[in-house]
């Protein structure tokens, strides 16, 4: 007897063929759903055609697997990863950005207004001790102080300023950078940076530009986002060009206030945990590790004019001031809060 091969099979009688092609089998997809029972010979176009095929969600970092008929409403109604259009938050920006500059103009009006009332008190204590000589003499000694503070106030920059980065007319980060020539009075282009920016925080070691962190935007959500990329800029490179650090902000960081103490970078940025400001400390030569050095909570944390505060350090101690009516915070010493 010959061994049963695919070549020694002998092929069924035409009538035999029609008979089985006739016969209705069900889909294969029958344990997903399918209640299809289709003849045998369109069996494999219905099976390209099924709706209850398995299709994979499109959407990024999701992955399920679902029917191919339930796949449009999956993806925009019940995937947790589905992208969500905000309809209100263009209005929400334009309020937001048109209460910061109004908030701008009043601060601005403010100092008007002292400086004025400053001149008239000024102006009614010369006359009001022009009677004797002595309160004179006192009155030349005021007009001495005041001409030496003005022209302290009004003394020439005699050194190199940079503007690095903002949000362009479409609300989205640049990376454009322009410095001010003290000593030819003019603006003039430098080298963009790597990564567009806008809210960033800047500091000055030597002759290195540090820029860390800030919003950028991100062409995968197309939306913008805070970035944890540092890039350092060489001033006494010939042409200036910028280069991206090793070191990591310890996560993504906007509108956060950065500081050079003894060799380190000192970042303040909005706590993780809580309400309130934490300040780490970075290393900068590698690894570049971090630690957290200390936590300032805040009771009037808001997100109503976009959580502005300033920090400045002097003499070692870090003072923090709390939105745009610069409320005072908190005092911090930085010899004795890594201890």
């Amino acid at each position: 007897m010959d061994e049963l091969t695919p070549d020694t099979l002998v092929q069924p009688p035409r009538l035999l063929l029609n008979c089985i092609s006739e016969l209705r089998i069900k889909c294969i997809y029958s344990n997903r759903g399918c209640p299809e029972y289709v003849k045998l010979s369109n069996l494999q176009n219905h099976v390209d055609q099924c709706g209850f095929a398995p299709a994979k969600c499109g959407n990024e970092g999701c992955g399920a697997k679902v029917n191919e008929c339930e796949k449009v409403r999956y993806e925009t109604e019940l995937c947790k990863f589905r992208k969500v259009e905000c309809y209100g938050c263009g209005e929400l920006k334009k309020e937001m950005m048109a209460e910061v500059l109004d908030s701008q103009s009043r601060m601005k009006e403010g100092v008007k207004q002292a400086l004025k009332e400053s001149l008239d008190k000024i102006e009614s204590i010369f006359e009001a001790t022009q009677s004797n000589s002595r309160p004179k003499v006192r009155a030349q000694t005021l007009k001495t102080d005041v001409a030496r503070s003005l022209r302290q106030f009004n003394h020439g920059i005699n050194h190199d300023i940079f503007i690095m980065g903002s949000f362009g007319k479409d609300y989205k980060p640049t990376n454009s950078v322009e410095k001010f020539c003290s000593r030819e009075g003019r603006w003039v282009d430098v080298g963009p940076m790597n990564v567009p920016r806008a809210s960033a925080s800047s500091v000055v070691l030597g002759n290195q530009v540090i820029v860390s962190g800030g919003t950028t935007y991100n062409l995968q959500s197309g939306r913008n986002a805070p970035t944890d990329s540092v890039e350092i800029l060489n001033l006494d490179q010939c042409p200036l060009q910028w280069e991206m650090s090793d070191i990591k902000l310890p996560a993504p960081q906007a509108c956060h206030q950065t500081f050079i103490y003894k060799g380190k970078l000192i970042v303040i940025c909005e706590s993780f945990k809580k309400d309130g400001f934490t300040f780490f400390e970075i290393s900068l030569t590698p690894p570049h590790a971090h630690k957290e050095l200390f936590s300032l909570a805040s009771y009037r944390f808001s997100y109503q004019v976009g959580d502005f505060y300033k920090a400045e350090l002097v003499n070692e101690k870090v003072f923090v001031w709390w939105d745009i009516r610069r409320q005072f915070e908190g005092c911090i010493n930085l010899r004795s809060c890594g201890k």
